[in-house]
């Protein structure tokens, strides 16, 4: 648990002036793609603002994780060594970007030239599918998709319990809640889904809903969204009233 004022308090009643704790793990965040400028530049019609690199230092950073956003990469080889290289310095390093399938997705390959144990490459979800993760001597990698709503998810899905068991938590998980779905679902994906919704207390019941989104590029849903409502992958349809697992992004 972390040590609150109270804790303090009671420690310096019991004379300890000392104790071990877990420290907060370092994280480094890349951001990969030649289309990437940053948030004081102005884009061209090609561009898009760097928006990952500050939407994941913010979850790590509410974390209490000691964050460094470590700049943007073009889709070379050499800029993305490079700069993975300056982030194994760090206990954990993020990349955003590039581990999809097309010509210029080249984290994972950069991952491999560079000796990586890699653990897995896709994961069956929706969004996030071709997230990678692996390890470089001390130093753990979460290779995100670039699809700012698939960054968000695959951050809470992966990253979050890592850092939480780095810092000593064994409860390393977000808390996950039944609610009573108030809108029908039809699924069309065979893919276990985690939807943005909104969670809410009605009447001692926990009510569910998802917000209306259109794809892994519409981070704007999100802020509207409190929590992942969980789509398994052997649904067909979700009914109104009908209880489904949501995690609680409060």
């Amino acid at each position: 648990m972390p040590i609150r004022p109270q804790e303090i308090g009671i420690l310096a009643t019991i004379g300890k002036s000392r104790v071990e704790v877990f420290s907060a793990p370092t994280v480094g965040i890349i951001s990969t793609g030649d289309e990437l400028v940053d948030v004081g530049l102005k884009p061209s019609v090609a561009q898009i603002r760097n928006s990952n690199g500050y939407s994941l230092a913010a979850q790590a950073r509410r974390m209490h994780a000691e964050v460094e956003l470590l700049g943007i990469v073009k889709d070379t080889k050499e800029e993305i060594s490079g700069m993975m290289q300056r982030g194994f310095r760090k206990d954990i390093l993020i990349l955003s970007g590039g581990v999809s399938m097309g010509e210029y997705d080249l984290v994972g390959d950069v991952m491999k030239d560079l000796n990586t144990q890699i653990y897995f490459e896709k994961v069956a979800l929706r969004p996030g599918k071709p997230v990678i993760f692996g390890k470089k001597d001390a130093t753990f990698i979460f290779a995100l998709p670039g699809n700012p709503v698939a960054s968000f998810v695959t951050f809470e899905l992966f990253i979050y319990p890592a850092i939480r068991k780095m810092m000593g938590f064994t409860n390393t998980h977000r808390t996950i809640v039944k609610a009573s779905l108030e809108t029908e679902i039809v699924v069309r994906r065979k893919r276990r889904e985690y939807r943005p919704a909104f969670l809410r207390m009605h009447n001692n019941t926990w009510l569910v809903s998802p917000v209306e989104w259109h794809g892994s590029a519409d981070l704007l849903a999100t802020t509207r969204a409190n929590c992942l409502l969980i789509v398994r992958e052997d649904a067909e349809k979700l009914a109104v009233g009908q209880l489904v697992d949501v995690i609680s992004l409060e």
